[in-house]
């Protein structure tokens, strides 16, 4: 399938990483699942599979997309502050692509994450450039008192936003 002929889903039911590999064309025949113009990444699958193979497959995707919009933009894996530049660049294409849905779920796998104190922290260079956001999910995302209300007062669409901290995993 030709994964610039729509948008994507990266299913959980899809095959693991692990079984892709050596699969010229693996991720788009395996994982790629044509989902009318949203896009979701979960990881339940592949909780076994290493945080580099996760992120190497949203970046692939992400370089492979050529539509001029994306709807729904989910993360679903548990990741940290130690992540920070990947998932400060998708955040970036998320703005590029007037995503209106914005989940970012880091709690995946949070059980075996080390430190609460390690969560990744909402960047405030992003509270101002949201405009299109109608949703907004961050679990396990740091958000400090100005760059919440820089999201409220700069995303006039905004109609829900949840933020989920530590404790709770």
């Amino acid at each position: 399938m030709d994964i610039r002929s729509g948008a994507w889903l990266l299913a959980p039911e899809d095959e693991s990483l692990e079984s892709l590999e050596g699969s010229k064309d693996g991720i788009e025949s395996a994982t790629m699942v044509r989902y009318s113009r949203n896009t979701v990444f979960d990881n339940m699958a592949m909780v076994k599979s290493e945080n580099e193979k996760y992120i190497n497959q949203v970046n692939s995707v992400i370089r492979s997309y050529d539509h001029p919009i994306v709807n729904d933009f989910r993360i679903r894996y548990g990741l940290n502050r130690n992540h920070k530049h990947d998932i400060d660049d998708w955040i970036q294409f998320t703005v590029k692509m007037k995503v209106e849905f914005l989940e970012l779920d880091l709690t995946y796998r949070c059980r075996y994450m080390s430190l609460y104190g390690e969560d990744y922290d909402f960047p405030s260079r992003f509270a101002d450039v949201l405009p299109y956001l109608k949703k907004l999910i961050l679990m396990r995302v740091n958000v400090t008192q100005e760059v919440f209300e820089a999201l409220l007062k700069n995303s006039p669409h905004l109609e829900i936003i949840t933020i989920l901290l530590p404790p709770y995993c």
